[in-house]
């Protein structure tokens, strides 16, 4: 029978069970990707940021309380590694702030659905990210604000519009499958951010990701 995620985070926390948390990143690790390929648009990036993650998960997997979903707790990790890791590149390249930036894009690596990449790239970045926490992590728009920082109202909000947005591009007649899969062509803006950046650190005690 397959162990909750509480089972297992008691073990790795009193135990130092690496094989419990080992469980954990295998549970976690293609949501984590997902939402961090959306942040970067950069598949390799993406996956560095991952073992970044998971690796603060292990040594702060003690601090989580229990009063949330770990996925929730898993996921204002990942965006908070995203965060410091663009603040970092952002001073070396002279980039604009996050909050006005348009982060990443569309993942273009040829992995995942191709009708979701489709319908994700007709929104702006924070909008898929919104929409990844909800239903790749199934958070609620509680939880989505509280991992993002933003009112509940305005979450709320931005699903309706997002969803509105989808909508709107399945009903346009002149919307073809080959001009939707090539997605928007990144901007000058975008391609400075999708670089590729050496890992931060060595691989964690649990082993590389899957992917």
């Amino acid at each position: 029978m397959k162990e909750s995620d509480d089972v297992l985070i008691s073990r790795t926390v009193r135990l130092e069970d690496k094989a419990a948390f080992a469980a954990l990143v295998r549970r976690y690790e293609q949501k984590v990707l997902l939402l961090l390929r959306r942040l970067t648009g950069d598949r390799a990036l993406a996956e560095d940021l991952a073992q970044e993650t998971f690796l603060r998960a292990w040594q702060k997997l003690d601090t989580f309380r229990g009063s949330g979903a770990f996925g929730g707790w898993l996921a204002s990790l990942a965006y908070n590694v995203f965060r410091a890791h663009w603040r970092k590149h952002r001073r070396q390249r002279d980039e604009v702030p996050i909050e006005e930036a348009e982060i990443g894009g569309p993942a273009r690596d040829g992995t995942g659905s191709a009708d979701l990449e489709r319908l994700l790239a007709v929104l702006n970045t924070e909008d898929q990210v919104i929409l990844t926490l909800t239903y790749a992590y199934g958070l609620s728009n509680t939880e989505v604000a509280d991992v993002l920082g933003m009112p509940t109202g305005t979450v709320k909000a931005r699903i309706h519009r997002a969803k509105a947005r989808i909508r709107e591009r399945i009903d346009s007649p002149g919307a073809t499958s080959s001009t939707a899969n090539s997605g928007p062509a990144p901007s000058a803006r975008e391609t400075r951010t999708t670089r590729r950046f050496e890992p931060m650190h060595p691989a964690p005690p649990f082993g590389t990701l899957s992917c």
